[in-house]
């Protein structure tokens, strides 16, 4: 997984590239984003775990309360 201290943006996947956006594709929705599309959220999570780093499919109020998988 890059580095938090990279001077570089990191780059958006190629697979990720065409995925269009959907309201109504939140994180913990099932099916795929290259088909239903995801919302800003749930794209931030596909490119998140392309470079490596798991997260769970927490919608934002949730990020706040989690103490396990989150700091």
């Amino acid at each position: 997984m890059p580095s938090n201290e990279a001077s570089e943006p990191l780059a958006i996947p190629a697979a990720l590239s065409a995925v269009r956006y959907g309201a109504r594709s939140i994180p913990g929705c099932a099916g795929s984003i290259a088909l239903h599309g995801a919302n800003c959220q749930r794209f931030a999570y596909a490119v998140i775990r392309h470079y490596g780093c798991e997260i769970a499919d927490f919608r934002s109020s949730e990020l706040w309360a989690d103490e396990v998988f989150t700091q």
